[in-house]
């Protein structure tokens, strides 16, 4: 019975660590200062994405944590002259898109952002400031987006 009740303090314990402190334990997969003066972190928790939004990200205006599985990945597919990777973050109808994407020339343009979407229309789209754009999409292990 202590074993169990031991268990069961550890497990609560590590749901309480995540859910107070995500970068405790995780990748940030994704991390930029918008426009707007807003924050963006996307992290990857191991069975979880935890995304964040938001002027302090330790107090965000906007937090989801999913399973990982619920989370999907667009991968540049090799041909084409601009090099796209994308993590797509689901919240009921709306889905929180993070993205870079890069002119494949000398002198080509980088862009990255959130975008916005529900049913496939665009909400609103909101860019990062190049100087602040922190990513890992590429190769990122997660379903593909259909």
């Amino acid at each position: 019975m202590k074993g169990y009740i031991a268990l069961w303090a550890f497990r609560l314990f590590i749901a309480w660590t995540l859910s107070v402190a995500p970068g405790a334990l995780a990748e940030t997969l994704f991390y930029c200062e918008t426009e707007g003066g807003k924050k963006v972190e996307v992290q990857d928790l191991g069975s979880l994405i935890n995304y964040r939004f938001g002027k302090k990200l330790y107090d965000p205006e906007m937090e989801l944590t999913l399973p990982r599985e619920r989370a999907t990945t667009y991968q540049w597919p090799g041909a084409g002259p601009t090099e796209s990777y994308s993590v797509f973050i689901p919240n009921g109808k709306i889905v929180y898109i993070v993205y870079t994407s890069r002119e494949r020339r000398p002198g080509g343009e980088m862009e990255s952002g959130i975008l916005v979407r529900a049913g496939g229309v665009e909400l609103a789209t909101i860019n990062c400031k190049p100087d602040t754009l922190f990513e890992k999409l590429m190769g990122v292990d997660l379903p593909k987006e259909r």
